[in-house]
């Protein structure tokens, strides 16, 4: 046991002490004694004790226990002449190591604050500049570039303390009031000018907006998953000509009004029956018309179970009474009416708006026939079925409504379902002839017979399905339930034509001068940014800015 413990000893005090000091040996086994003494005697215990802490505090201090008259081993004196050497190094390694710490801080706060100042001095002379710019601007009277650039500029950080941001701030209101003034100048004269109204018997009107020619992206991207085959690919339409378009479908009244003057019979009515909504299934229902197509629908509603042959009926009598040539939309034409030339993806802009449209919502989906089977949104726009036209805050570019939801509408072109590959670029007009249903079984009313384009979405449409480049195919008797249409009248009169032109295009075209002056205009203030020398002081505000 004695020579377990010393084996012990030995390993762990020579060899395992953690700072790899050497221990003379005669010490050491002057302690082994002490130790094995303690084997026999008690009380040797406190000895060993002892014996062993006073050579290893001997050991942490860095000095070799042993007889005066007993030198140390070569190996065992390497290593305590290293010992100061070790902690001399150690000491100047830690004071590089912390000079090093402190001098890259010092370093990297100087860059940091030399960044600050450059920016804001940077930000404060953009500001200076796009306040010069603005005041020439207001000069010209051309408040939405004052507005523009002020606004975007003065954003920036570190302009709060600027001395000339009270002017600024002056601009902006002085240019808000100005636009707002504007705005509401320029529609008072172009609501008058860009509407007509075809007064039918018994006072009924048709309101008409004028549409002028222009350029347009037709049909929707690739890459668009929203997007049908049949609606693919985009591409560049030209409409060459200005036209008037029924700023609403037609509607229950008005179709009315043509069936009692020529006492026109509707395929629906020769057929004695139609395909609606009969306890939420599409079935044929005997005697569903443009009378009675299942729900409630009132003079103001869009009338629909009406076919194309039922439209042309239509159109031809208005041409014979307005002595003009009135006609079904091409599809290109509804979708330039639709989309402008921005080519918004909605009537209203590129942004799904619930409460824009009467759409297939929770006011469908909760009515009282079981519509399970079908998608709905979670919006509630208020309607279940058709609504009265133009109850939606949903005008196009030109002024039309209902452009999207409420009722799909008939073209008069016929339907290629991939048309769009080859179709003409300026006034395309439609492929020869139309493709043949793909289940003709489905619906005989189709009866096998060619196609013709049906555009839009209706209120059977989930959101998806109403963007404004949506379409499919129906026969010349095929009638719906969710489709009707609307009418266009050419402009031949070359004065209206000129006089509607110019107006649609200048309120088009307003924005898009107003955004290019600005642009100008901070382009050219970067440019004067970048010329001067920043060393140089500001430019002063010219005098002309407002008080």
């Amino acid at each position: 046991m004695c020579d377990r413990l010393t084996s012990l000893l030995i390993d762990c005090c020579l060899f395992k002490d953690p700072t790899q000091r050497y221990v003379d040996a005669t010490a050491l086994l002057s302690a082994l004694k002490v130790c094995r003494s303690a084997l026999v005697e008690p009380h040797g215990a406190v000895q060993a004790a002892s014996r062993l802490s006073e050579l290893l505090h001997a050991t942490e201090v860095g000095e070799a226990v042993r007889p005066s008259n007993r030198p140390l081993t070569p190996i065992h004196a390497t290593h305590v002449a290293t010992i100061p050497l070790l902690k001399k190094y150690m000491r100047m390694a830690i004071l590089i190591f912390f000079i090093a710490i402190v001098g890259t801080g010092v370093a990297f706060w100087l860059i940091n604050n030399n960044r600050i100042a450059t920016q804001k001095n940077e930000n404060r002379l953009a500001l200076t500049t796009a306040i010069n710019a603005a005041t020439q601007a207001r000069q010209k009277k051309d408040w939405k570039a004052v507005l523009e650039t002020v606004e975007t500029l003065s954003a920036l950080p570190a302009n709060n303390d600027h001395p000339s941001i009270g002017i600024a701030n002056n601009l902006v209101v002085e240019a808000k009031a100005e636009l707002k003034k504007e705005e509401e100048e320029f529609n008072a004269i172009f609501k008058n000018a860009i509407t007509k109204k075809l007064i039918l018997s018994n006072d009924v009107p048709i309101e008409l907006v004028c549409v002028p020619a222009g350029v347009f992206k037709m049909g929707a991207d690739e890459k668009d998953g929203n997007a049908n085959l049949n609606e693919k690919p985009s591409h560049t339409v030209q409409i060459s000509h200005a036209f008037w378009m029924g700023r609403f479908p037609v509607t229950v009244q008005q179709f009315n009004l043509f069936i009692n003057e020529t006492k026109y019979v509707t395929d629906a009515e020769v057929a004695g029956s139609s395909f609606t909504l009969i306890d939420g299934k599409w079935d044929k229902s005997k005697g569903a018309n443009w009378r009675n197509p299942g729900f409630v629908q009132l003079d103001n509603h869009p009338v629909v179970l009406v076919s194309h042959n039922d439209a042309l009926a239509f159109a031809q009598w208005l041409s014979d009474k307005v002595k003009s040539k009135v006609r079904l939309p091409t599809e290109a034409e509804w979708e330039y009416a639709a989309r402008s030339p921005n080519s918004y993806f909605y009537p209203w802009g590129n942004s799904w708006l619930a409460n824009k449209t009467n759409h297939a919502d929770q006011s469908l989906k909760n009515c009282r026939k079981d519509l399970s089977s079908y998608s709905f949104s979670n919006e509630n726009d208020g309607s279940a079925f058709t609504s009265r036209v133009g109850c939606y805050e949903n005008a196009s570019w030109c002024g039309a409504l209902d452009m999207a939801g409420n009722v799909s509408q008939m073209c008069e072109d016929w339907y290629g379902r991939f048309y769009y590959v080859n179709s003409e670029r300026t006034d395309p007009k439609g492929p020869k002839e139309g493709d043949l249903p793909l289940n003709v079984t489905l619906n005989d009313e189709d009866d096998g017979k060619p196609l013709f384009v049906m555009k839009g979405s209706s209120w059977i449409d989930v959101p998806q399905n109403c963007l404004s480049s949506k379409r499919s195919g129906a026969s010349a008797k095929s009638r719906r339930v969710d489709a009707g249409f609307r009418i266009v009248i050419e402009c031949t009169n070359e004065n209206e034509i000129r006089k509607m032109n110019d107006l649609i295009r200048e309120s088009y075209m307003r924005e898009e001068k107003l955004r290019l002056s600005a642009k100008l205009q901070a382009e050219q203030a970067s440019h004067n940014l970048n010329s001067k020398n920043r060393n140089n002081l500001e430019p002063g505000i010219e005098d002309s800015a407002p008080k």
